[in-house]
């Protein structure tokens, strides 16, 4: 019994992978494997997810470059009232 995915499985699980942006870069050439394996996979864009990291979200600085008056504070509870239905979501 090798993967998480694999013991999920066998517990009786459907298991739906919903990778980030990132970890799909990361594991791009093993995603066919994992969507036969699990026979879907989905972003978590996809998904109806509210991703604040990466495109269209908070891209952090390089080690050295820090702006803190730059951080985007107001893109989690802009994010949480859209969820709520209160706004459109950032």
């Amino acid at each position: 019994m090798g993967s998480p995915h694999e013991k999920a499985q066998t517990a009786g699980w459907d298991v739906c992978p919903g990778p980030t942006p990132t970890a799909s870069r990361r594991l791009e050439d093993q995603l066919p494997a994992l969507e036969e394996l699990t026979g879907h996979i989905a972003t978590l864009r996809a998904m109806g997810v509210h991703v604040l990291y990466g495109e269209g979200g908070f891209i952090p600085d390089k080690p050295g470059e820090g702006r803190p008056d730059a951080y985007p504070w107001h893109l989690a509870p802009a994010a949480a009232e859209a969820v709520a239905g209160r706004r459109d979501a950032p």
